[in-house]
């Protein structure tokens, strides 16, 4: 595996996890009314899921940094920026 392809695949897997918060959020939306109640919680009983996901992101968009081009340093500002909104979002929501 060249050095480009293992920087571009770990960049990727950065990003993935930095938005899986917002693919879950979409595939609650969809659900049924009574069901969505029980999935709507932000930690679904572990609390720490997305915050290691978003963490996991930033380290492997900075990872990928090292291994290849630096263009992947702004994939870090993704679960950064992510984090943030979901935050946001959540304090709108639940107050």
């Amino acid at each position: 595996m060249t050095r480009r392809l293992m920087a571009n695949l770990t960049g990727w897997l950065g990003i993935i996890c930095s938005l899986a918060f917002w693919v879950w959020l979409c595939i609650v939306t969809h659900l049924p009314f009574h069901q969505r109640s029980a999935w709507m919680r932000f930690d679904l009983g572990v609390s720490s899921v997305w915050p290691a996901l978003w963490l996991a992101g930033f380290f492997l968009a900075f990872l990928s940094a090292l291994i290849g081009s630096r263009r992947w340093l702004f994939a870090a500002i993704v679960p950064v920026l992510s984090c943030g909104a979901a935050v946001i979002l959540l304090s709108k929501v639940h107050p």
